[in-house]
């Protein structure tokens, strides 16, 4: 209401022209408040933006590590069933060679 007011006013003193001056001043005002406020949240965007992308890289090198503790204990379980089986297979065959014959 009160600007309003105003308007009604400044055209009644100073004319059409000085209330379209009024008008653009005040959209002027307007449009800096709204560049501040974009700034401002543009600004928090990026900074979500490198919060984001700094927990994704920590997590994918997590992962990475896990892959790689993972496949290492893997092969060392392959290679130790592996040995386990080689002296078993050694064992039975060195086991029947002892074995004296029963006649």
């Amino acid at each position: 209401m009160k600007r309003g007011d105003r308007l009604a006013q400044l055209r009644r003193v100073g004319g059409p022209e000085t209330a379209a001056e009024f008008i653009n001043g005040r959209a002027d005002s307007l449009q800096g408040e709204f560049r501040i406020i974009d700034g401002g949240m543009q600004d928090e965007e990026h900074r979500f933006l490198h919060e984001r992308n700094a927990t994704a890289e920590q997590r994918y090198r997590e992962t990475e590590v896990a892959l790689i503790v993972g496949s290492v204990l893997a092969l060392l379980v392959v290679g130790a069933s592996f040995v386990r089986a080689r002296r078993d297979d050694r064992d039975r065959q060195g086991g029947v060679l002892v074995l004296p014959k029963v006649t």
